[in-house]
């Protein structure tokens, strides 16, 4: 995929619930085990097997299946609790 323009706005939090995402994951970014960091942009409602649009840091668009993008997501999150869980001790 090449560089290109969103959709629409409210195309990823109007969905993002029916993906199995969160409104709130629009914009935030996610390291990759590939290396990369990866940005969440849009979705592409109309493609079935990587509909979540990210970009890389070089702008490149990239289409990701949901369950790799929520995946990534949920790993922060642990990570950041245990980190937590950590400093009180």
């Amino acid at each position: 995929m090449s560089k290109r323009q969103v959709f629409e706005p409210n195309t990823f939090r109007r969905y993002a619930e029916s993906y199995g995402l969160t409104p709130e994951m629009l914009g935030q970014s996610f390291a990759h085990s590939d290396g990369h960091v990866y940005t969440v942009q849009d979705l592409d409602i109309d493609a079935y097997h990587f509909p979540v649009l990210v970009t890389d840091e070089t702008g490149e668009w990239v289409g990701m299946r949901p369950e790799t993008v929520r995946a990534h997501f949920v790993r922060q999150e642990v990570s950041r609790l245990l980190n937590l869980s950590k400093n009180k001790s």
